[in-house]
């Protein structure tokens, strides 16, 4: 019988992942209410943060 103990690890996004896709969803947010430049910039800091850890 062979278990996985990655199994969590696999399923779960990382924490960059998740904190980057919240900060791009408060920049639409932000962007939504009448501020676009600082929503835009705000959405492209979380795309940062959440691709900061990706291969190369």
């Amino acid at each position: 019988m062979e278990t996985n103990t990655n199994k969590n690890a696999e399923e779960k996004p990382s924490l960059t992942k998740r904190v980057g896709d919240a900060v791009e969803k408060l920049g639409d947010k932000i962007e939504h209410s009448g501020f676009k430049k600082v929503g835009d910039a705000i959405e492209r800091l979380g795309d940062k943060i959440e691709h900061s850890r990706d291969n190369k």
